[in-house]
């Protein structure tokens, strides 16, 4: 009786673990998140132009298996990802990484998109953002940069004053390349069309005869 009933407690065990791993297996097919994070933006708020700020970015991994990230980048140079752990974040367990963003030559509003790239099935996302009020003395300068960009278009322009002329006289002799082949082509239409109106012509006198 002793040994029917370890027997029974194994059977048991092994049906209970099996049931766990089922259900696991049918939550992570719902799609539950690998890697959840305490906050996915981040807002700044108002900063002056100059200003290099750096916030913290907490997760956890949330799969059933050993997580690895293998980049952290953002789309720009401004904003550096940095301090993430490079070995792997076991399920359960809690990381984090850091995010600097320098603020100069960015005025106005800023929405800046981290992607952190890992052995998870997909790609997870977190955003910085900040209304960056701009520099008097570097809005000037930016001002001046682009007055002096404009100026040497429009020298430039005027260097070489005969361009758009020479397009238009391209284009036109393009148009006037491709006229002759449309009066052929009417041509030709026209005088198949004589041709049959002749041809009936003929057979009505040929009925009436």
């Amino acid at each position: 009786m002793k040994k029917i009933s370890i027997v029974l407690t194994l059977l048991i065990s092994i049906l209970v673990v099996n049931m766990q791993a089922q259900g696991n297996k049918k939550v992570n097919s719902q799609g539950i998140k690998e890697i959840t994070f305490e906050k996915e933006v981040h807002d700044f708020g108002t900063l002056n132009e100059g200003d290099i700020v750096e916030t913290t970015f907490k997760f956890t991994n949330t799969s059933t298996i050993p997580l690895t990230i293998t980049k952290i980048k953002s789309t720009c140079g401004c904003t550096v990802p940095k301090d993430w752990k490079k070995t792997a974040i076991q399920p359960g367990e809690k990381s984090q990484f850091s995010v600097k963003f320098n603020t100069k030559n960015k005025p106005n509003k800023q929405n800046k998109r981290i992607t952190i790239t890992s052995n998870a099935k997909k790609n997870y996302f977190v955003t910085i953002k900040a209304n960056v009020i701009p520099n008097p003395e570097m809005q000037k300068a930016r001002e001046e940069r682009m007055k002096k960009w404009k100026e040497k278009r429009a020298a430039e322009k005027l260097k070489n004053p005969n361009a758009a002329t020479s397009l238009k006289k391209v284009s036109s002799k393009n148009a006037s390349l491709k006229k002759p082949t449309t009066i052929k082509a009417a041509s030709s239409i026209k005088a198949s069309s004589l041709k049959k109106a002749d041809k009936k012509v003929k057979m009505d006198k040929d009925v009436k005869k």
